[in-house]
């Protein structure tokens, strides 16, 4: 059995929205288990941490998870961080992994000016103010680098293509390590069909989907991303979106009735989704 359990994402595993006081404020009208918004920042953040999928996933599974999923994080900002901390380890295989896929538009850049990493989306705006995005404080040279950069070499098919190649690559380096670990797509991860082909990497894709979650959803739901098309007709779907949101409609949205317009998993979505990324890893790891 593992010691520790390693996740990173963005922010559906970062549990978005738990601790925002303006989002609580709202949500204390509608459902007494959240905390009261005007609670300390501490307090919020832990309740944020405990009640998150990997928070709850903690307390099912009994085992130490260090979570550095972020809102705004990118694929690219998973691989770099899960790479560095695979490196820093004397038994990388005594932990489980467990990354989601964020949106493809993200990206992962060095600022040369604050002398670390930022989560980078399109901005809009005026590129003559700060912006924060993300979580990200910019300057005005960096917010309008961003948006020329979009503009100009922004490409959603071939960003695709990159982090399929990417996802190949990284779980051929865990497969290496005898790492285990669990994959979470939040996004269509074959939108690259249409630029590549597919069946060439057939082989890859299928070791790939073996890793991939599966939330019980009823047939009205379901469908694969990673597997190849018309190859096997499935009882699940890989995204989260889908289960939390189209069929429980377990978000903020939701439960208010509309007053938040917020599609991230509210409390109960998140704890939805932690029993069944358990039930995954029971199934895959933990057989009897």
């Amino acid at each position: 059995m593992w010691e520790k359990i390693y996740v990173n994402g963005c922010s559906f595993s970062d549990g978005y929205g738990l601790d925002i006081p303006e989002y609580l404020e709202v949500l204390n009208k509608y459902n007494p288990k959240y905390p009261i918004h005007t609670e300390s920042k501490e307090t919020l953040n832990n309740f944020r941490k405990n009640n998150s999928w990997p928070g709850v996933l903690e307390s099912l599974i009994n085992i130490p998870i260090v979570n550095e999923a972020s809102f705004g994080g990118s694929f690219e900002r998973v691989i770099r961080m899960s790479f560095d901390y695979i490196s820093k380890q004397s038994n990388p295989s005594d932990t489980l992994f467990i990354f989601d896929i964020p949106n493809s538009e993200r990206y992962d850049w060095w600022s040369v000016s604050d002398d670390t990493f930022k989560k980078v989306t399109h901005i809009s705006g005026n590129p003559n103010i700060s912006q924060s995005q993300n979580g990200e404080l910019f300057n005005p040279n960096e917010v309008d680098t961003i948006q020329k950069f979009y503009k100009f070499f922004g490409d959603d098919k071939r960003k695709w293509l990159n982090e399929l190649r990417s996802l190949i690559f990284f779980c051929s380096f865990l497969k290496s390590k005898n790492i285990d670990f669990i994959i979470i797509p939040t996004e269509q991860l074959l939108y690259a069909r249409e630029i590549t082909d597919l069946k060439r990497w057939e082989r890859e894709l299928e070791f790939i989907d073996e890793h991939v979650i599966r939330f019980e959803v009823p047939q009205k739901f379901t469908y694969s991303y990673l597997c190849v098309e018309n190859k096997k007709n499935v009882d699940y779907t890989e995204n989260p979106l889908v289960f939390y949101q189209d069929y429980h409609k377990q978000t903020f949205k939701d439960e208010t009735n509309g007053e938040l317009d917020d599609t991230h998993p509210n409390l109960e979505g998140c704890r939805l989704m932690a029993h069944q990324i358990y039930e995954n890893i029971k199934n895959k790891y933990i057989k009897v």
